[in-house]
Parts: C-alpha cells; sequence; structure tokens
C-alpha cells in the first residue's frame, strides 16, 4: 500500500508511548530496550484551566510540527500560549509546570508576564 505524500507532509518524529508501554521489560528478559521508539506524528501542546471545586477544562490546545513548511519551534508555540493567557486572564493565576518546561526561556518569559509559576 503507497501512502500518498500530501498526507505525510510537516510529520516529524514523535515518541511512541504505545511503543514505549510493549516494551517495558518483562519476566525472563534480562536486557531492557536502549533506545526509545519514535514514529511519525504531530507534538500537541496544550493549557489546562483549573479552579477551586471546578472540573480542569482545556483553556489552549496547538498542534505543530518541526518538519515541512509549516514548521515551528516549541518555544514559539509556549510563549504565544502565555502572551494570550496574560492578556485575557492577567495576574492572579498560578502556572503549574512539569520538569520538561522548566528552561531558561519558559521561566524568563514567566518573570516578563510577571507571572507567578511552580515546577513540580
Amino acid at each position: 500500500m503507497a501512502t500518498d505524500a500530501r498526507f505525510t507532509e510537516g510529520l516529524c518524529s514523535v515518541e511512541s508511548s504505545k511503543g514505549k508501554r510493549l516494551t517495558k521489560v518483562k519476566k525472563g528478559f534480562y536486557r531492557p530496550p536502549v533506545s526509545r521508539i519514535c514514529v511519525p506524528g504531530y507534538r500537541w501542546t496544550a493549557t489546562l484551566l483549573s479552579a477551586l471545586g471546578e472540573a480542569p477544562s482545556v483553556c489552549q490546545m496547538s498542534w505543530w510540527t518541526t518538519r515541512g513548511k509549516h514548521k515551528e519551534h516549541g518555544t514559539n508555540i509556549i510563549f504565544r500560549m502565555l502572551e494570550k493567557l496574560h492578556k485575557s486572564i492577567g495576574n492572579g493565576v498560578l502556572h503549574v509546570l512539569d520538569r520538561g518546561y522548566a528552561n531558561a526561556w519558559t521561566i524568563e518569559w514567566f518573570t516578563h508576564f510577571k507571572q507567578d509559576f511552580l515546577v513540580r
């Protein structure tokens, strides 16, 4: 079965969570897999909004790629999301970040927009 090039344009390498789950060391095997499994796909970044007594909801969501004519950098996506949040919500929000997002760029932008943040 041939794949049409229009459908694969812009796909970038993403880590397969299914591959990661299926290659866990099972009983009787002594050597775990040494490298991660990557598949073609798009990257995804989202912002969840939560308040006391309220259910969390998706506030912003963006699908992006690192290849092709629609190539984008993840740092640009995060900056635009933070800028949009700052304009719509303002201050008084605590941003909770995974360790993967705690880098120099992100911390610089949070201080630029005067936002409170917590790295978990």
